[in-house]
């Protein structure tokens, strides 16, 4: 329905700014309609991210070939009723920024440059308006969310090091996509 939401004021921001990665900017309600009726009237729990919706429609005329080397992957099992889930995580940022935030379905953790301040951890689930930072509560949460982050890009070796002490979080064993 967009590609962003609208920040009004939710988190003391007007508009959008590369770091404000809160559920007023992140959520978008998505809707799809399939020639053939698949999914229709059903609602889904599962996380999608926008680079996902290329390799869907190719795979459902037919082309799944046609996605491969794209970042996204086909979500169609999650529309033919085959899987519940489709990530068990989603990673977003602005191009260029230097703020990420990581989101399961519990929680949404919000990695900030060292010169920014704190980092900021939510639980989605207690919490869905992003009120209550739980950063200096639950570390452990915000640290295995951290790891993600180079994982996500792929990032290994060398590379990986010195965006681990930027990121101040390990890397994780391998990258989910």
């Amino acid at each position: 329905m967009a590609d962003h939401g609208h920040p009004i004021g939710d988190h003391g921001w007007v508009m959008k700014h590369d770091h404000q990665l809160y559920n007023e900017l992140l959520r978008v309600p998505f809707m799809l309609r399939h020639p053939q009726g698949l999914g229709a009237g059903k609602t889904f729990d599962a996380l999608l991210q926008f680079h996902d919706v290329l390799p869907t429609y190719l795979a459902a005329l037919g082309r799944p070939q046609d996605g491969e080397g794209l970042h996204g992957r086909s979500f169609l099992p999650v529309l033919e009723g085959k899987s519940a889930e489709h990530r068990p995580y989603v990673l977003t940022a602005f191009h260029g920024s230097p703020h990420f935030c990581v989101r399961d379905k519990r929680h949404s953790f919000i990695l900030r440059p060292k010169d920014w301040g704190d980092d900021e951890l939510y639980d989605l689930t207690e919490d869905p308006q992003e009120k209550r930072n739980l950063i200096k509560e639950q570390p452990e949460v915000a640290r295995e969310l951290g790891k993600l982050i180079p994982a996500w890009f792929g990032i290994k070796d060398q590379k990986a090091k010195i965006l681990q002490m930027q990121l101040r979080y390990e890397i994780a064993d391998t990258p989910i996509k």
